[in-house]
């Protein structure tokens, strides 16, 4: 709000609560179930990563084009839905869409490092997750950029975040397996 007053903030907040509230209801949903089913198949010794990627494709393919509407249709939608004056928080949302679609597939692959038990290295990962973003927010605001300049800046870097953060469940998830069961890898061992 110090850098772009409070109706602006108003309009993003808005548009994310908008946008983030449904899906975050699904995204808890599969992560209950994913959490379920990749901790009684770790338990197991048996592999997570298929089950992962196909829950990641799942949320994908019920997010996307929700996230797809909302990309190209957010201020006419918000303009149908709320009025006139809220037609600047669907552009916000516009922007947006790509960086809700990927924080809801990370948010419901979160319990993975937790199953694997790789928290040390999560929480490390998420301190330059949480640092990255406000520092371009920081940046961004004291340069004078537009809002909107801002927003896709911190969208950007949001994404590339995300992006490796779901790169790093994968390969633990694949990964795994050699750790607990190596005589499923053709490692013999005493």
């Amino acid at each position: 709000s110090n850098f772009f007053g409070t109706t602006i903030l108003g309009w993003y907040s808005f548009a994310f609560g908008t946008v983030m509230r449904p899906v975050h209801f699904i995204g808890e949903a599969f992560r209950q179930v994913l959490y379920q089913k990749i901790s009684l198949h770790y338990n197991e010794g048996r592999e997570i990563l298929s089950i992962v990627k196909k829950t990641m494709f799942a949320l994908f393919g019920i997010a996307g084009p929700m996230m797809l509407i909302v990309l190209f249709f957010g201020k006419p939608l918000f303009r149908i839905l709320f009025g006139d004056k809220w037609i600047a928080a669907g552009g916000y949302a516009q922007i947006m869409a790509v960086w809700i679609l990927f924080r809801f597939i990370a948010s419901a692959m979160s319990i993975i490092p937790l199953v694997l038990g790789k928290q040390k290295q999560n929480f490390q990962i998420s301190i330059v997750n949480n640092f990255l973003p406000p520092l371009v927010l920081v940046i961004t605001g004291l340069s004078g950029m537009a809002f909107e300049s801002t927003l896709l800046s911190f969208v950007f870097v949001n994404v590339l975040c995300l992006s490796g953060w779901l790169f790093w469940y994968l390969w633990i998830c694949k990964n795994h397996i050699s750790l607990v069961c190596p005589k499923q890898k053709g490692v013999v061992t005493e």
